[in-house]
């Protein structure tokens, strides 16, 4: 309950400092259980590519009548809703910004990092790690799979690298972790 508390007048400050200096209409949260607020705003954009946990993103929003915006970046937060730098085990968590359409966006903190969190961005699970680390820069605009050679010649299915998956690309074979030089 005390984290909730925390966490919801942690989110308010933001959300009053944001609306006390931008023509913006706050709506009440969608869903109290679920931590979600909804800001209604003429323009905004992002890097991530939406709701993406695994990806650190930032807003950009636009406020028209002031030709200003305002940036907002995911953060690691503890289940208390203090943000942090990186954390891990049952107490990690990540507040995830993202374009709700084209008239506003939601700040997500319902969202719990199962292997931790760092610099605004949720760690892949372990197994994973070693596939994105393996397969890094491996995937561009003009490939439709990424593939990678096992020290054995072997190829096997694998998991979608989140940075395909961010292009829109599917990738087809990883080596496994026990195939790793």
């Amino acid at each position: 309950m005390k984290k909730t508390i925390v966490l919801l007048l942690l989110s308010l400050l933001l959300l009053t400092s944001i609306a006390s200096a931008y023509p913006i209409k706050v709506m009440a949260p969608v869903n109290w259980e679920q931590k979600k607020w909804v800001v209604n705003l003429a323009q905004c954009s992002e890097t991530d590519g939406g709701k993406n946990y695994f990806v650190r993103g930032t807003l950009a929003l636009f406020d028209p009548l002031r030709s200003k915006q305002i940036h907002i970046s995911d953060e690691c937060t503890t289940s208390d809703g203090i943000p942090v730098r990186s954390c891990s085990g049952s107490n990690c968590g990540i507040l995830e910004a993202y374009c709700g359409g084209t008239i506003g966006y939601t700040l997500d903190s319902n969202y719990l990092c199962p292997s931790g969190c760092k610099s605004g961005a949720c760690l892949p699970e372990n197994r994973k790690m070693s596939h994105l680390n393996a397969c890094a820069g491996m995937c561009s605009t003009t490939q439709q799979t990424c593939e990678l050679k096992c020290p054995s010649s072997r190829y096997v299915r694998g998991d979608c690298l989140t940075k395909c998956k961010s292009e829109g690309l599917k990738c087809r074979t990883m080596c496994p972790i026990s195939a790793r030089p």
